[in-house]
């Protein structure tokens, strides 16, 4: 996965955060993509521009005509390769007066910008917020927008991940179901899980991406486990254990909800006060002699009933279930059959075979 400060940053900057004086004509600090046709109009300019030299050339020196009119064939041959490069670009991509007039007006009406905005990824919305200050302005002021990147709570809100597009070099969130006793009824409590990589190292993020929260609905309480000395667990990947019997290393409790700020300075926090833990595996030790220590956090959040993950772990467990069920139901089959065996067997009778046994119940219970 890519590392944070290659992929968000750069160095000396943070652009995940816009300045509040961005003027309206000033571009983006990073420059765009240049699309096809602004290449095809830079070619074409570039091409009218040598025939008129060219044009004025053949007027001062008639001995270079010949060479002239050689250079005037290959600028033909390119405005043929440029037309037929004009042909694959669709009519959409190409711009005009018209275009910016009418894509002002939709920009300079709030309503169609959010909803246009609305269908970028959060990683897309945060370079969006550095084109210009209107784009910046409406997605600092929509509580739509700004659910969605996790800046603001939304405690109303299905389970969702507003960091899961960035891929914060190995900051990973998952969800399952808390594991239940056999028999108990069904709940809507899903077990949130959240670790960063120890040996991705330092994550450099922005100010405005360590202010998201972790998920919506805000995690208000979130256990943190240390490899060291809380027992095995799984680190590197999303399937991580469901129940823990040793206690937690940290416990962290916010009103707001815990953001990425929160797990990366905790995280840090634990790593250097865990790395002579007597407790640690030899495994878990470099060179140095100091511990690698993992840290994942875990935290419970309640589900709606029609929140696509609750409904998933709902159907799993009930699947699971019915399977146990079964495997209950012909265990108890097999034990009957295996006593009907030692019954004929000491009252000097044919051991049946299992059809035979399942005969036998069968006219019985009619």
């Amino acid at each position: 996965m890519a590392n944070i400060e290659t992929q968000l940053s750069e160095p000396g900057t943070d652009v995940l955060t816009a300045p509040d004086d961005l003027a309206d004509s000033e571009p983006s600090r990073k420059r765009p993509k240049t699309t096809q046709y602004e290449h095809y109009m830079n070619a074409e300019s570039c091409r009218k521009r040598a025939n008129a030299c060219l044009d004025k050339l053949a007027c001062c020196d008639n001995g270079k005509q010949d060479l002239v009119c050689a250079a005037q064939d290959e600028l033909e041959n390119q405005r043929r390769a440029l037309d037929g490069l004009l042909a694959h670009i669709s009519p959409q991509a190409r711009h005009s007066p018209e275009s910016a007039v009418l894509m002002e007006k939709v920009f300079n009406t709030p309503e169609l910008l959010e909803h246009i905005l609305y269908q970028l990824s959060n990683f897309e919305l945060m370079v969006a917020m550095q084109v210009n200050k209107v784009f910046f302005n409406a997605i600092e002021g929509s509580v739509k927008l700004q659910r969605q990147l996790g800046l603001k709570d939304d405690p109303d809100s299905l389970i969702y991940f507003p960091t899961h597009d960035f891929w914060f070099s190995d900051l990973f969130c998952s969800t399952h179901a808390v594991e239940r006793v056999a028999g108990e009824p069904i709940h809507n409590l899903l077990r949130v899980h959240c670790a960063v990589d120890s040996f991705a190292g330092d994550m450099r993020v922005g100010d405005r991406a360590r202010s998201m929260l972790i998920c919506q609905p805000p995690l208000k309480i979130v256990e943190a486990y240390c490899s060291c000395c809380s027992g095995p667990r799984v680190w590197r990947h999303s399937r991580l254990r469901t129940s823990n019997s040793h206690p937690p290393a940290a416990v962290f409790r916010s009103s707001r909800g815990a953001t990425v700020g929160d797990i990366l300075d905790l995280t840090k926090r634990l790593k250097e006060e865990h790395k002579m833990c007597p407790d640690a595996s030899s495994f878990d030790h470099n060179q140095q002699g100091f511990v690698n220590v993992h840290v994942c956090f875990e935290a419970l959040v309640e589900a709606k009933e029609n929140d696509p993950l609750f409904v998933r772990e709902r159907d799993r467990f009930e699947e699971e279930r019915k399977k146990h069920t079964e495997r209950l139901a012909r265990q108890r089959h097999i034990d009957a059959y295996a006593a009907a065996k030692r019954n004929a067997r000491d009252s000097g009778q044919p051991i049946p075979t299992l059809a035979e046994f399942e005969a036998a119940n069968a006219t019985n219970a009619t």
